[in-house]
């Protein structure tokens, strides 16, 4: 059984428009797919455009969205670099990171933001759940061009910064949703006041005055 006539499923594909690995026959890769079942017949062909816009984008802090295709698995299948990570949201566990490696997060994913703001795409979702750590500490952006994102439809460079901004207050805090008054007196506390006040309004300056701090 292959998909797309390009990919031979690693494990049975769930019932549920879960993620499950594959290999590449093309490349020899190892790939996540990520079936998008729930969207109407008018949102397939927007959402499969955003998605080729987005392809092959390549970044450190970044995972690559290879591929995305119409399938009898789903009316949209991603298929995504597969690296071994889990979300900053399990990783955390509702607790806070220390101010510098809240830093190196916010400064790793800012860069992400900005490749893509650099090619006239936004994300659109950037929160716990789409933030990966990997097992040697990285962090990478998930789920690129995903539609079944909430805002993922209305992404704009303007949301990317504001949710750089909760992402940092989330990574202080431990609190989704958390507001300026709970940071600290530390300069990465200062960082995600200033984005909340819009005076640092773009995902490449983020990432540089964390990397000053």
């Amino acid at each position: 059984m292959s998909i797309a006539g390009r990919y031979q499923p690693l494990e049975d594909p769930p019932a549920a428009a879960a993620p499950f690995r594959a290999r590449d026959l093309a490349t020899a890769q190892t790939v996540l797919l990520r079936p998008v079942r729930r969207l109407k017949p008018a949102e397939v062909v927007p959402a499969l455009e955003r998605a080729r816009r987005a392809q092959g984008i390549f970044h450190p802090s970044l995972i690559t969205l290879f591929d995305a295709f119409e399938d009898a698995l789903a009316p949209l299948v991603l298929a995504y670099e597969y690296v071994p990570a889990r979300t900053l949201k399990v990783v955390a566990g509702g607790q806070p990171f220390h101010p510098r490696r809240a830093g190196e997060i916010g400064a790793e994913i800012a860069d992400a933001a900005a490749e893509l703001h650099g090619r006239g795409l936004a994300h659109g979702a950037i929160d716990g759940d789409t933030v990966l750590i990997t097992a040697k500490g990285k962090a990478k952006l998930d789920r690129l061009a995903d539609p079944s994102l909430e805002g993922t439809s209305a992404a704009s460079e303007t949301g990317d910064v504001a949710a750089l901004g909760r992402l940092l207050m989330e990574l202080l805090t431990g609190r989704r949703g958390a507001t300026a008054a709970l940071l600290g007196s530390d300069a990465v506390s200062s960082v995600a006041r200033r984005i909340a006040a819009g005076e640092l309004d773009s995902a490449a300056l983020i990432a540089a005055t964390l990397r000053r701090r």
